[in-house]
């Protein structure tokens, strides 16, 4: 499908990636990995065609479909609806649908031997789609996607910017795409939709190069990766999770390998400096300086994982956080949350997951003393101290101060040096440390708003999806400091592998109350299956106590819907017979209709007493009519089957 040749980018005078070869093959799978600014999105804008490589070439396959998400995606708005923006997404059927149409229109005023080959045309190639199976379809995906069937009807215009990106990730899903690109698909979706999301991909016929931090997502829906590793880009056979052993493991047979060549090096430094005047050893002495200019010396990559973020100092808070009482928050008439009980108590480390509108940030925000409540009672403990992560943070930010100085003074008890050590590990190296906030990108104040909010002394940390802009890195970084945390700590995330090792509870939103869980996502995924066998059991336990009583009850039945078959092919017998009728005669005309179009072709076989234009739309008439009788008595046929059945 796609071949890649030696291709490179440089950026700033340095290489992103020099010489990259690899192929994509029909139906292959691949996650593409590696750390932030080492250029995954740049390659993936390269094969969507929308940047050139500076050397080498990529060859696609002629005709291939390929189907784009970039990472930062920002749709038109549109006066358009929900539904029929997302039906558009199979271009051939919404144009031949289209086309259809002002046919109809047109052949309604005259009748065109050409209009009407074309409109047989494009009938049978409908037929071919099955749009109503697209249509099916394209439901199917919005919910799925976390939309109900009353935003269908709504204005694009009406959705914010992250359930925009949902209805481009629909069409992409619906595009017939041969090769879908995903930049971070996963950045917009809640924990459901996710798993939807995951699913499709699964069953996804086409190939797939999708980046993204999240392993749960990688190792779930791709079988190799693409990797940026050690300054080079090889495509490794195996899911994400593979080539990260993979990786440790190459990283630790570089470093001995490193390791021993430094050794060597110093034993030949050695040898030079002790025999350096020696006549004697001059020839020696020259072989060994000429060895050491001619040795391909190994470079070992910074290992930014070996900086450690820590939560010093935390001061205690009183044994229970914060208590809810039958708290309700309405905006405007809207209700969000209804009667909610929840106590936090200190330690506890809890994740909040719910499909998106659901209430979580809103719950988090209340906890986070930043949202009024609307009923109840809210009662905060001892010497409690609330940090408060939200991306909407962002506005608060100095624009004119440097990275460097917005968060240079927020814990005295660190210097400079290790205040910059941890600015590294949220991606910003160098002299990024001195670019003003104004021009840093959303994902890069995102980022400097949440090491700010770390840096502080608090005792209650709610963070509301702290990794959308972190790279494998930094998450890990992360992950490992709020294991460590001594502090309460909330967090509404999406992602499974970077939750799981540091939550001992789940809070679950749905229908405007929650449930709390012990344990972690994967215990709740594994306390869904057990509550769906348990009532796929007691179903089934039910139907065992109630056999005998149904035995009684089967004869009867039987007996009224011998009666209602009965009933049925009476008043239907008539109907099925003009039904059959019309059938036949729709195929006896269609084949006579075909049987004059060769004249169309071959008019001097036209016999001179014969009107062939005239015969030819008296026919189509007649067809006209007969399916309309037969759309008619079909429906009444079908009426008439759902009210005897029904009763």
């Amino acid at each position: 499908m796609v071949s890649v040749e030696n291709i490179s980018v440089q950026f700033s005078g340095e290489y992103l990636f020099h010489s990259v070869s690899f192929k994509i093959n029909p139906s292959d799978k691949i996650g593409v990995v590696g750390p932030n600014g080492c250029g995954k999105t740049t390659l993936l804008k390269i094969l969507a065609k929308e940047i050139e490589p500076e050397s080498g070439s990529v060859n696609f396959q002629k005709g291939l479909n390929i189907g784009y998400l970039p990472q930062d995606y920002i749709s038109e708005v549109i006066d358009e609806t929900l539904f029929n923006e997302v039906y558009k997404a199979n271009r051939e059927i919404f144009e031949l649908e289209s086309e259809e149409k002002r046919i109809l229109d047109e052949l309604k005023i005259s009748q065109n031997k050409s209009l009407i080959d074309k409109l047989d045309r494009i009938q049978s190639r409908l037929h071919q789609l099955k749009p109503e199976l697209y249509k099916a379809e394209a439901i199917k995906v919005l919910l799925g996607l976390g939309f109900i069937e009353n935003d269908f009807s709504r204005k694009l215009s009406e959705f914010s910017g992250g359930w925009r990106v949902r209805v481009a990730i629909a069409k992409l899903l619906l595009s017939n795409a041969d090769l879908l690109l995903l930049d971070e698909p996963t950045n917009h979706l809640d924990f459901d939709s996710l798993e939807f999301l995951i699913s499709y991909l699964k069953k996804f016929k086409g190939a797939l190069l999708v980046i993204s931090h999240d392993t749960h997502f990688l190792n779930s829906v791709t079988d190799k990766t693409l990797g940026f590793s050690f300054g080079k880009v090889i495509l490794f056979n195996g899911n994400a999770e593979s080539f990260y052993k993979y990786q440790e493991e190459q990283k630790n047979q570089l470093y001995l390998e490193y390791k021993n060549q430094q050794k060597k090096i110093r034993h030949i430094e050695r040898f030079i400096e002790r025999f350096r005047y020696k006549a004697t050893k001059a020839r020696q002495v020259q072989s060994r300086i000429k060895m050491l200019e001619k040795l391909d010396k190994i470079e070992i990559p910074d290992d930014e994982e070996t900086v450690n973020f820590n939560f010093d100092n935390i001061p205690p808070s009183g044994k229970v956080v914060v208590k809810l009482e039958n708290v309700s928050k309405y905006y405007n008439e809207k209700l969000v949350l209804k009667d909610i009980n929840l106590q936090v108590d200190k330690g506890d480390k809890i994740a909040i997951v719910g499909l998106n509108g659901s209430g979580k940030s809103t719950l988090s925000k209340i906890l986070a003393d930043k949202e009024e409540i609307s009923f109840g009672r809210k009662i905060y403990g001892h010497n409690v101290i609330i940090g408060y992560y939200s991306q909407n943070l962002i506005e608060e930010l100095d624009l004119n101060k440097t990275v460097l100085e917005t968060v240079e003074n927020i814990d005295p008890e660190k210097t400079q040096g290790q205040v910059r050590k941890l600015l590294g590990c949220f991606l910003f190296h160098g002299d990024d440390v001195f670019k003003k906030v104004a021009v840093l990108s959303g994902g890069e104040k995102s980022r400097l708003v949440l090491l700010k909010i770390l840096l502080q002394k608090s005792n209650f940390l709610i963070l509301d999806e702290p990794t959308n802009h972190l790279d494998r890195q930094s998450k890990k970084i992360l992950q490992d400091a709020l294991i460590d945390y001594d502090g309460t700590l909330i967090i509404v995330s999406h992602d499974v592998d970077f939750v799981n090792p540091i939550v001992n509870k789940v809070i679950e939103i749905k229908n405007n109350s929650l449930k709390l869980y012990y344990g972690n996502l994967d215990d709740l995924i594994q306390r869904r299956k057990v509550e769906e066998n348990f009532e796929n059991v007691n179903s089934k336990s039910l139907d065992l106590k109630s056999k005998e009583a149904n035995l009684n009850q089967r004869k009867v039945q039987r007996r009224i819907e011998a009666e209602k078959r009965q009933k049925f092919y009476s008043l239907t017998k008539e109907l099925r017979k003009r039904i059959e009728f019309l059938e036949n005669e729709i195929s006896r005309l269609e084949e006579h209709k075909k049987s004059l179009e060769k004249f169309f072709t071959q008019p001097e076989l036209v016999p001179p007493d014969r009107n062939i234009f005239q015969e030819y739309k008296e026919i189509s008439e007649r067809i006209d009519q007969f399916v309309e009788e037969w759309s008619n008595l079909s429906e009444e046929y079908s009426r008439i089957e759902k009210e005897i059945f029904s009763e």
